[in-house]
């Protein structure tokens, strides 16, 4: 029987790891074969590829994600999400009124309100921390302080966190661009009676997305937006575009608050790859 001295000088996991062919093998006969070197050799190879490519998956996959407003509606579910199993290697933590922050964080989700991230954004800074930051709040934000921070740090400003907003952005832009000058365009939307900013931070997106194509239908003009709070509805936005006998509308319904939470943590995993600067959803805009 050949002796695993033959085979070079391992170390204790590596002859651990031989023993473990010779076991799996030697009903094959493999011990007999004139090349069971070059095998044991070849075996070791496999086992380290194995070892390095699952260890490079796992580091370039783990991301840690502070949570600040954790307790709120949507930030609950953010942190649910992330415990979640079917969200892989990714760990979020709480980042309460403290505004203590886990040493292995590796980016910010901030679901709270515009005093809130003002607050986060200055400890940060007086810290001394270069943390990328989500900004999933809306209303009146700090936007001084937040482009003080983005000149060194990765910024997103993201009101709406589902996939079919951008989508509809998209629609809306490019519907004021066809329809004639004397065309109506306005628009409404619908949140839960505990939405406290009216119009929502995505319906001024929306407004701002139209007005900027300087389509004859809405150059010059300010798009009406009527803001209803109703219920529990998660969120609803329509673009009414009407004309003589005829009236198209865009409607984009959230039905389940959980893809907000699927987003923010997808955002969250965009954001670290990104350079430093200020990002409008996912467009820099600074």
């Amino acid at each position: 029987m050949a002796s695993i001295a033959d085979y070079g000088d391992y170390d204790i996991n590596t002859i651990e790891t031989i023993i473990t062919f010779l076991s799996k093998t030697e009903n094959n006969g493999i011990l007999n074969n004139e090349n069971v070197g070059e095998k044991i050799r070849e075996y070791l190879k496999q086992e380290s590829s194995k070892g390095n490519n699952a260890q490079g998956s796992n580091d370039a996959a783990k991301i840690n994600i502070g949570i600040h407003g954790a307790t709120g509606r949507l930030g609950s579910l953010i942190t649910k999400q992330c415990d979640d199993a079917s969200t892989p290697n990714v760990t979020g933590h709480k980042i309460g009124r403290d505004l203590q922050i886990n040493e292995n964080c590796n980016v910010i989700i901030d679901v709270t309100l515009p005093e809130g991230t003002k607050a986060l954004i200055e400890k940060l800074m007086a810290s001394g921390s270069k943390i990328p930051l989500i900004i999933g709040t809306t209303g009146d934000l700090p936007m001084d302080t937040i482009k003080k921070y983005a000149n060194e740090v990765p910024v997103a400003i993201v009101p709406n966190f589902s996939v079919g907003i951008p989508l509809v952005t998209k629609l809306a832009q490019a519907a004021v661009k066809q329809i004639p000058s004397s065309w109506n365009v306005e628009m409404t939307e619908t949140h839960h009676t505990r939405k406290l900013d009216a119009p929502s931070g995505t319906a001024k997106k929306l407004l701002n997305a139209m007005s900027a194509t300087n389509a004859p239908a809405v150059e010059g003009k300010e798009i009406p937006c009527y803001a209803l709070r109703l219920g529990d509805v998660f969120g609803e936005h329509s673009i009414h575009l009407a004309g003589p006998g005829e009236r198209v509308e865009i409607t984009h319904r959230a039905t389940r608050r959980e893809v907000f939470a699927i987003g923010a943590v997808r955002s969250a995993k965009w954001i670290t790859t990104q350079p430093a600067g200020l990002y409008d959803g996912l467009k820099k805009v600074l």
